[in-house]
């Protein structure tokens, strides 16, 4: 469950409430528990600081726990907490009426007090989930936006790199006095069209996950790659002493 998971008890009635909370304080140990006799209390606490879950009577005088959850639901950030909605009624309309106004659960009185830790428990598990998933989605689209920007950035100096390195290569204006300086250059401009298509893959990646553009799936020549592969780390192999082949 979510740490320092804070639950709201809402029932207009004293004893109640005083059951309910010392129940919700066995949850886990470090639970904190808000107890209020007002559905507008409830609501201008749950406005404020979101709690993780809800146990609310159906019956109370100022608005039903149906017109309680409706108006909680309304709130920010609180659209998907749990809410438990207990009543001694046997009508089954009641139960209707809290689950079509976004209750999660529904508990008679008296209560059982096993199935109240269970059920509460499983809810608060539930929501620790969901949470998880929700920072996890809000940190992949934060890595999604980092890559897309440090790409960005680097591909304006690679551009730079690739074009000066092809017109050394090309010798486009005089002979650069040794034919190892424009193998060299090559070796630059290929390099820095490797770093680039590596570069354009991450963006491409990166629009894949924002569903912005599909994958174009094109053939690859097995041969020119591990050439090119070859090339590429000639020089580290050199100095290295390792012969490819």
């Amino acid at each position: 469950m979510p740490p320092m998971a804070s639950v709201i008890i809402l029932d207009d009635q004293k004893t109640n409430r005083s059951v309910l909370s010392r129940l919700a304080a066995g949850i886990a140990p470090d639970i904190r528990v808000f107890e209020f006799a007002a559905p507008p209390d409830a609501l201008t606490f749950a406005g404020e600081t979101v709690p993780d879950l809800v146990v609310t009577d159906f019956s109370m005088p100022e608005m039903t726990g149906a017109e309680f959850t409706q108006a909680f639901r309304a709130l920010e950030g609180c659209a998907d907490v749990p809410v438990m909605v207990v009543t001694a009624s046997e009508d089954r309309s009641l139960r209707y009426e809290a689950l079509e106004a976004g209750a999660t659960d529904f508990l008679e009185s008296p209560i059982d007090h096993r199935e109240f830790l269970v059920r509460a428990r499983n809810l608060l598990a539930l929501r620790e989930q969901r949470l998880a998933r929700e920072s996890a989605e809000r940190a992949n689209a934060a890595k999604t936006a980092f890559l897309a920007n440090m790409s960005h950035e680097l591909r304006t100096p690679l551009n730079a790199i690739n074009g000066f390195a092809e017109m050394m290569a090309s010798e486009a204006f005089g002979p650069l006095g040794s034919p190892k300086y424009v193998e060299y250059a090559e070796d630059i401009r290929s390099s820095a069209q490797h770093l680039r298509d590596v570069i354009q893959n991450i963006l491409d990646v990166s629009r894949i996950e924002q569903d912005v553009v599909a994958p174009d799936l094109q053939a690859v020549d097995p041969v020119a790659l591990i050439e090119e592969s070859i090339r590429m780390m000639s020089i580290e192999a050199a100095r290295a002493e390792v012969a490819l082949e």
